[in-house]
């Protein structure tokens, strides 16, 4: 059977379960699958390239935004620090921990060098003297199937993670747990394997290099 579509999986869906009464239940099956997949799963091609203007506090998050892969002020090539919330609260109230490089202290306004996640929002530290524009590379959420989106990147390359992790949800619901094992293992192979290959991936442009080590 086909796979391609968000019709075709949910009849496979169907098919496996060998059930013809949970035409209502598949869709949340679907549905519960992705929001796992979304946690999860941290491929390459999850990466979206924004740019956001820092002018006031905070910054809103982009809707689609799991986790952030690097956040770079335009024309530097040092991307900020990421930290903790306390953190930046702490250096903007004067108090800061040892790994602060200046012992005078940060100061408050600047070029940001921090920044934090606060619920649906960024936080940054220093606050800059005049809008600075960032250059943020995230991890996206999978573009949710439905009747407006008949398929997306997952499924067209990898649609045995959709359909093991929609079985894997279905089981609960029908209190089968002898399967619920099968389909969260052959699940977890898909989603490792292509975590593997975005890791793999980071460092093969170039040839490796022995790293000396000593004391000075």
């Amino acid at each position: 059977m086909a796979l391609s579509t968000y019709v075709e999986l949910q009849a496979s869906i169907a098919s496996w379960l060998n059930r013809r009464d949970l035409t209502d239940r598949i869709p949340d099956f679907i549905r519960l699958a992705e929001d796992d997949i979304n946690g999860k799963l941290r491929d390459r091609r999850m990466h979206r390239y924004v740019d956001a203007l820092i002018a006031d506090q905070p910054v809103v998050l982009p809707e689609d935004w799991l986790e952030a892969v690097r956040l770079t002020p335009k024309g530097r090539h040092r991307p900020l620090v990421l930290t903790t919330l306390d953190h930046i609260q702490a250096l903007r109230g004067g108090r800061w921990p040892f790994d602060v490089l200046s012992p005078e202290g940060p100061a408050a306004a600047g070029v940001p060098e921090y920044y934090a996640v606060a619920g649906t929002v960024l936080e940054f530290f220093p606050l800059p003297v005049q809008p600075v524009t960032i250059e943020m590379v995230y991890f996206q959420k999978l573009p949710r199937l439905g009747a407006d989106v008949p398929s997306n990147w997952l499924l067209a390359e990898d649609s045995a993670a959709y359909l093991y992790g929609s079985l894997m949800q279905a089981e609960p619901y029908l209190k089968n747990d002898a399967r619920l094992a099968t389909w969260a293992g052959l699940y977890k192979d898909r989603i490792d394997s292509r975590n593997r290959a975005t890791e793999a991936a980071r460092f093969s442009g170039g040839p490796l290099r022995r790293v000396r080590r000593g004391f000075r």
